[in-house]
């Protein structure tokens, strides 16, 4: 049953973080995923079954974190190449400005 949670986390999870990057929108709340990850080793540590899910969270958290990772650079990319043609703009206007005489 646990693996079931797991399995139906991670998707629903990466759903989210591949929806959140084809709008465009900012990094969620990354340090929820680790809490989310850190419950389901507890939960499998509780039901002695840690020892056999252990490497299936491992790939699962890290499957949710390389995207949360990959989401928050690709946004920042972009916000970045954004700065960057504002600011090259700016250089343009200023040195067309006519100077006064």
């Amino acid at each position: 049953m646990i693996q079931l949670a797991l399995v139906i986390y991670a998707f629903s999870a990466s759903v989210l973080i591949l929806s959140r990057m084809a709008r465009g929108e900012p990094h969620g709340r990354n340090y929820t995923h680790v809490l989310y990850l850190t419950a389901f080793y507890g939960f499998f540590h509780y039901a002695q079954a840690l020892s056999d899910n252990f490497w299936a969270v491992l790939v699962a958290g890290g499957t949710v974190l390389g995207l949360a990772a990959f989401q928050s650079w690709s946004y920042c990319t972009v916000q970045i190449r954004q700065e960057e043609e504002m600011l090259q703009d700016l250089d343009r206007r200023i040195r067309n400005r006519p100077t006064p005489e």
